[in-house]
């Protein structure tokens, strides 16, 4: 777990009302290749918003939230209908089936819309307004923005899948060439082995790891104390100016950040954080004012509340309705009756002597109101008959 300092990027948006093309690039840059990279593990996350992107204190993007994402097998179409109502795609919507990178790209391109121009392209407070403007693609652009910004954002934003920008017309465009592409150099986890620093790795003797288990949790992939530990470390190194070379003579950027977090720790400081985290472990509850501002500026600046936009998405009533086999049908409105509260089977209402709800056989009862019920002073008196 990394921890984002910058907070979200709908924050950042807010802070900055919109930004700058050159910036909003270099993030860009960034959301293309996390997209890029989680669909070469075949994964789809359908609910890509600023809200699920982080900052660190550098300033690079995070993709976090994959609650709604999927896995997917190569050329498959998916049909589930989800994520936020304002960044999903038009084909998604109609109750169509879709590509997992189509729809990635789709919520790429409207938080790109957001980032430079300062509010949602579509937004409407009637959710079925809403998914027509989505289904037309009826959006307008400002005047301050480039007329490229404009024809790359058209091709990102185009209704119809099969015209839509891919992956390699989005880093052909010349908007998307104004700032040079930084590699993103890594590995597919799950593919390539994990190569482990044996400096780093050295280090786990101090806290009385076992190297022989640390090494076979990290070529493993495992989520544990002991892995934890081992890449706080190898953080640590880099932001204090370390290199990290591998057999194919990789080198890893330095690094180099006085204020940093984890740079002012030293051995005994990391040692103490693992042996006190469980015990000083508090849940930390958020106020709902939190959740229910609304981030209002100039016109239509992101109207929609936190928990307005983090709603999923169902077809708006009397507008259409998604059938199973995806296509659009009449929506015939659902009476919801109120329910009533059902009597116990042991008590029944009685009239004239007789029971008329028909919860148990038809019997004569005298001085009573319940069948099951004996006076204590008449016990003789009842008589009850089949």
């Amino acid at each position: 777990m990394e921890y984002a300092s910058g907070g979200e990027l709908f924050d950042y948006i807010v802070k900055h009302t919109k930004l700058p093309e050159q910036e909003s690039c270099d993030f860009f840059h960034q959301i293309i290749s996390g997209i890029e990279y989680i669909h070469k593990l075949n994964i789809v996350h359908r609910d890509l918003k600023p809200e699920n992107l982080l900052l660190d204190e550098n300033k690079n993007i995070k993709i976090v939230d994959f609650g709604l994402s999927n896995t997917y097998k190569p050329d498959e179409s998916l049909k589930t209908a989800c994520g936020s109502p304002c960044y999903a795609a038009p084909e998604m919507i109609a109750g169509k089936r879709y590509k997992g990178l189509e729809v990635d790209i789709w919520s790429a391109g409207v938080i790109l819309f957001a980032m430079v121009c300062g509010y949602l392209p579509f937004e409407d407070p009637n959710t079925s307004q809403l998914y027509k403007k989505i289904l037309a693609g009826d959006y307008i652009f400002p005047n301050f923005i480039s007329k490229d910004a404009k024809d790359f954002l058209k091709n990102i934003l185009n209704t119809d899948p099969q015209q839509r920008f891919t992956l390699t017309s989005i880093r052909s465009h010349v908007w998307y060439q104004q700032i040079p592409e930084q590699p993103k150099l890594g590995i597919l986890i799950g593919y390539d082995h994990i190569k482990v620093h044996n400096q780093t790795l050295k280090l786990l003797e101090n806290y009385n790891y076992n190297l022989e288990y640390a090494k076979k949790c990290l070529e493993a992939d495992k989520h544990n104390e002991v892995t934890t530990c081992y890449y706080l470390l190898l953080k640590r190194h880099i932001l204090n100016g370390g290199v990290i070379n591998d057999d194919n003579g990789y080198q890893k950027d330095e690094i180099k950040s006085k204020n940093s977090l984890l740079g002012v720790y030293n051995g005994d400081d990391l040692l103490s954080i693992f042996q006190t985290a469980k015990k000083n472990r508090k849940s930390e509850s958020i106020s709902g004012a939190d959740y229910i501002e609304k981030f209002r500026y100039e016109r239509k600046h992101f109207t929609k509340t936190r928990h307005e936009r983090n709603i999923s998405t169902d077809p708006p009533k009397r507008f259409y309705s998604l059938s199973p086999n995806g296509r659009i049908q009449n929506f015939n409105t659902v009476v919801k009756v109120k329910a009533t509260t059902p009597r116990p089977p042991s008590m029944c209402k009685v009239s004239n002597g007789k029971i008329r709800e028909g919860y148990l056989p038809k019997i004569d009862v005298s001085g009573a109101c319940y069948a099951n019920f004996k006076p204590k002073n008449n016990r003789k008196n009842l008589r009850i008959r089949q």
